[in-house]
This record gives structure tokens, sequence and C-alpha cells, in this order.
């Protein structure tokens, strides 16, 4: 499946996050293969995170149920369910689709990134992400300059050495 998209990488769902707190819910995926990316945190609502999480951990739910469904109307029509993707669509944003394959083509069916993990993990279909998703841009320090660099200057931090200690 992944030599149509050579730019994939498949991932798995390592953790769905719900718990209080400052952190907001999220899913955790990351690449198969370490050298293909870290972890990738996915926000998603809470209710979303919550049935998410009830379904990694084996719970049934009415999604569950219509995914199932779904896989089981594709194969009566000589279909399959395929794979789930996790797609790019700019910085900061991103949209998934579940491919289901026909006799007579593979079509992509867009849908909620919690959507397509929860095919993933229900209809355990392969779960792939856009590289690009996993590319981290050179990270160089902030400079600072302007009044604060001004400011910095004007600092007498000669007292905080260890001399003399």
């Amino acid at each position: 499946m992944r030599a149509d998209r050579p730019d994939a990488v498949e991932v798995l769902l390592r953790k769905v996050r719900v718990g209080p707190g400052d952190e907001p819910a999220a899913a955790i995926v990351a690449p198969r293969d370490p050298a293909d990316g870290c972890a990738l945190c996915i926000d998603l609502g809470h209710r979303e995170a919550q049935t998410l999480a009830h379904e990694l951990q084996g719970g049934e739910t009415s999604r569950g149920q219509a995914l199932v469904l779904v896989n089981r109307v594709a194969e009566l029509l000589q279909g399959a369910v395929v794979g789930a993707f996790l797609l790019s669509c700019r910085p900061g944003c991103l949209r998934a689709a579940i491919r289901v394959r026909t006799p007579s083509a593979l079509v992509e069916l867009p849908t909620e990134p919690g959507q397509a993990l929860a095919a993933a993990l229900l209809l355990q279909i392969p779960l792939l992400a856009d590289r690009k998703l996993f590319e981290r841009g050179p990270t160089e320090p902030p400079s600072i300059n302007g009044s604060l660099a001004a400011f910095l200057d004007t600092l007498d931090v000669s007292c905080l050495t260890d001399e003399g200690d």
C-alpha cells in the first residue's frame, strides 16, 4: 500500500491522553520505525479522546460497531477498507482519509483524524502518516535584539561567577 504513497510512514497509536490538567486531550502516534521520526501529538476533543481511549482498551462503542458495519458492506460489494491516512494540509493542520479498495478503483474517503485512528485500531488496517508531519525545521536559538538586548548589556553579572568560592 505504501508503493503508491512513497511519502507515507507507517505509524502506531501509542497512547490517548484524556486526563484532567493543563494538557489537551490528544492521541500520540509514532512511526513504527524510529528512524522515520519521533512521536506526533494529535489534538482531539475531550469526548473524542475518551471514546478512542475506551476503544484502545478493547471497549465496544457505537463508532466501532459502525466501522465494522462499513467494513462488512465493503466486503459484500467485493471491496475492502485497506488503510487510514493522516495527512498534512498546512503547518499545524491535519486531515485524514480512509482508503477503500473496490473492484474498479481505490477510493479515499475524507474523515477526521480521530475517525482514521479508530478505523486503523478497530479494523486492524495500516495507519499511515504523511512524512512531512514528522519533519522538523531547523532549530535556531531565538535572537535577542532591540531594547531587550540593550537592557541586557546594562546588567552587571560579574557577581554571578564562581570565582573566589
